[in-house]
């Protein structure tokens, strides 16, 4: 993460997430806004942006969520009844949801200090392409790709130094899954492992000046699934899933433990 005084051509150190948590005295901290002043009116004008964009953000994601939904019915109602089968080979789904994410914990790993940062909840659109072995109809695997929508953490006061900002997550995961294939109703459980990329923007506000921080990681992810799918003609059906997801990105001086409950949406289609 290069910061702002890199970019304006200056020498500078290397600031990230949790830094300023991390300086040793009033010294440190003196020096640290003398250098930063160049960016002062900058990271206010961006503080001011991101507030105002908060709420048209969250109306968007609102309503994509709504689009999906909505086209979920428009392709399920015109199908009619589904005859019981027992389905297996390949298959699609997309899917939408809801994520609610428990508090962030931060280890600044310079400083010792671990403290909780607070983390909105948000949406999540996901696509997988799954396999039901003909030999194995009680197995499925599955390739799952998914995004979370921007969630807004903080702010957080820690020794004095506020933390605010947004996080977003891109997920690659690989499931094993257990399900009862007899019937129109398929009740699963199952786990995933995969990776996740990690971003976070924000600020970090000292005695009313802020400063911008940018960084990004690749983590370890996993999640635990349980769920119903149900039939809705020989080819479609309805995913009803809850997921609970966790990954530890570690960014330049901070350790990120980030966990999230995650219910879904989704229609599937197989071939």
């Amino acid at each position: 993460m290069a910061s702002l005084l890199t970019q304006a051509g200056e020498s500078a150190p290397v600031f990230g997430a949790g830094a300023i948590s991390g300086l040793q005295s009033e010294g440190d901290i003196v020096d640290f806004e003398i250098k930063r002043a160049k960016v002062i009116n900058l990271g206010r004008r961006c503080t001011m942006t991101r507030q105002k964009g908060k709420g048209a953000h969250m109306r968007r994601v609102r309503w994509m969520h709504w689009c999906a939904f909505l086209l979920m019915l428009f392709l399920a109602a015109p199908v009619g009844t589904a005859s019981a089968q027992q389905a297996t080979g390949f298959y699609v789904s997309a899917y939408t949801g809801y994520v609610v994410p428990q508090n962030m914990n931060w280890d600044v790993t310079t400083a010792g200090v671990s403290f909780d940062v607070d983390t909105d909840s948000t949406g999540i659109l996901g696509f997988k392409v799954g396999w039901v072995p003909p030999a194995a109809k009680y197995l499925a695997l599955e390739m799952d790709f998914n995004y979370i929508f921007e969630s807004n953490y903080g702010p957080t006061t820690v020794s004095g130094v506020t933390e605010s900002g947004d996080i977003y997550l891109s997920n690659v995961l690989f499931n094993l899954l257990l399900r009862y294939p007899d019937g129109r109703i398929h009740p699963y459980i199952g786990g995933g492992i995969g990776w996740s990329y990690f971003n976070i923007e924000g600020f970090e506000t000292v005695r009313g000046i802020s400063y911008y921080t940018s960084e990004d990681a690749y983590s370890f992810a996993w999640q635990f699934l349980a769920g119903i799918d149900f039939d809705i003609s020989p080819n479609l059906s309805v995913d009803l899933c809850y997921r609970y997801y966790g990954t530890d990105p570690s960014l330049l001086i901070t350790d990120i433990e980030y966990r999230a409950s995650i219910f879904t949406v989704g229609l599937n289609f197989r071939f």
